[in-house]
C-alpha cells in the first residue's frame, strides 16, 4: 500500500468514518507476509463518545497469490507469438490471443463468442469431433499437423495440441462458482 493510501485510510479513522474492504499487508511473527481485507464501522457509547471500531477482517493471502499467478499466466499467453485460444465445451471461442490474431487474421473482437468451426475446414470436421470427444473426457489431444482456415478462407498449415482446462469451477474469470 502506498503512503497516500495509508494516509487516506488514517484520515477516515480519525474522522470516525466507516470503511470497507481496506486491503493491507502485514508480516506475522514468523516473518511471513500476509494480506488482509478489513471493514469497520465506528462504535459510539450511549454518551456519544467514540469507543472504537467494530468490524471484520479476512486473511486474503491465498486470493492475492492466485491473482498474482493468474496475472503471470495471462501475460505469458498474451505475449506469446504462438496462437493460443480457448473455447467452451459447445465450441464458442472464449479467448483469442495476439498470436491467433496474427496467424488467422481475425481480431479477438471478431471471433469471441463465435463457433470455433469458423477456422476448421469442412474436410477436417472429423478432427473437431474427435478432439471434442477427447476434451470432454478430460483427456489432452497430443500435438499433430493439420490445416485450418484464415480470414478470407485461406488454408494454412498448423501444428495443434489441445488441453482441457481443469479447475474446480468452469465459470469464466471473475464470475465465480455457483
Amino acid at each position: 500500500m502506498s503512503g497516500d493510501e495509508w494516509q487516506a485510510h488514517r484520515a477516515l479513522l480519525e474522522c470516525h468514518e466507516p470503511f470497507r474492504d481496506f486491503v493491507y499487508q502485514m508480516v506475522n511473527e514468523i516473518g511471513q507476509k500476509r494480506w488482509f481485507s478489513i471493514s469497520g464501522k465506528p462504535h459510539f457509547g450511549t454518551d456519544g463518545e467514540f469507543r472504537g471500531y467494530r468490524g471484520t477482517g479476512q486473511d486474503i493471502t491465498e486470493s492475492k497469490r492466485v491473482e498474482e499467478v493468474r496475472g503471470r499466466l495471462v501475460a505469458i499467453v498474451e505475449n506469446s507469438s504462438d496462437a493460443i485460444n480457448s473455447r467452451t465445451l459447445d465450441g464458442a471461442i472464449y479467448s483469442w490471443n495476439a498470436g491467433a490474431e496474427r496467424l488467422f487474421g481475425y481480431s479477438a473482437a471478431e471471433v469471441i463468442g463465435k463457433d470455433i468451426l469458423l477456422i476448421v475446414p469442412r474436410d477436417r470436421a472429423h478432427e473437431y469431433a474427435t478432439n471434442t470427444e477427447m476434451l470432454n473426457q478430460g483427456r489432452s489431444v497430443p500435438q499433430y499437423e493439420t490445416v485450418r482456415l484464415a480470414k478470407g478462407g485461406r488454408r494454412i498449415d498448423v501444428s495443434l495440441s489441445f488441453s482441457p482446462i481443469r479447475n474446480a469451477c468452469a465459470m469464466p474469470p471473475g464470475e465465480g462458482c455457483a
